[in-house]
């Protein structure tokens, strides 16, 4: 036993690792990629910047990361810091759809009912997300004016900041801007509408911003709408 003994104490660091690895290898890799796992997620939960400013944008335009970063630039420079961390940080969720003609109606009307999934996500961001600005197409606006979640302009901006062109009461079409001609607006489409969520105290479906949020979001909007160049 006790010639036994010796040899196991002679065994060196990498025979006992060897012997390890082979008995528990799947476990040690196993533990390795939760290892991994978690320290990623600390990283971005430690790292991770709140939003000054939430925006959806449902639209048929794909934004590229370079489309983003100009665009978040340009909305830095005319929204407030509502965290108060020397930086203006912007989040935007976007839903990209896709225009389908159809071409048995001679007038050739764009048909929507193939995109289903992006209306799955469009539904699920109106009833449960946070944001509060809404670029959108024409077709998403008139589904959001029938859920009453939108505010009127004229409820949210005061009369100078108000534009010449108001689509349907609750928007603005892109096109008609100045705020167009910025870097990061100038790749979205005119024809899409700018609005903005009712407050909370005031919506038709509850979602979980504060007042104050959506009022620092507000004045965003109101800057965005009354810009000049």
């Amino acid at each position: 036993m006790n010639g036994t003994e010796k040899k196991e104490e002679r065994r060196t660091f990498g025979e006992w690792f060897g012997d390890l690895w082979y008995r528990y290898k799947w476990l040690m890799i196993i533990c390795v990629f939760i290892a991994a796992f978690l320290v990623i997620s600390l990283v971005q939960l430690f790292t991770a910047k709140n939003a000054d400013i939430k925006i959806l944008y449902v639209g048929p335009e794909y934004l590229n990361e370079k489309a983003r970063e100009r665009l978040f630039s340009s909305i830095a420079g005319l929204a407030p810091d509502y965290d108060g961390d020397g930086e203006v940080n912007t989040d935007l969720l976007d839903i990209m759809i896709r225009r389908y003609y159809d071409e048995s109606n001679p007038e050739n009307y764009i048909r929507y009912d193939k995109d289903r999934e992006s209306d799955k996500r469009f539904q699920t961001e109106i009833r449960a997300g946070d944001a509060v600005i809404y670029i959108l197409d024409s077709v998403y606006y008139k589904k959001c004016v029938d859920e009453g979640i939108l505010a009127k302009l004229s409820e949210v901006l005061p009369p100078e900041a108000m534009p010449a062109e108001v689509y349907g009461e609750y928007g603005v079409e892109l096109g008609s801007i100045n705020a167009r001609l910025l870097p990061g607006f100038d790749v979205l489409p005119g024809d899409l509408v700018l609005c903005i969520r009712r407050s909370p105290d005031k919506d038709n479906i509850k979602y979980g911003r504060a007042a104050d949020y959506w009022e620092s979001n507000r004045k965003a909007f109101e800057n965005i709408i009354k810009y000049r160049a």
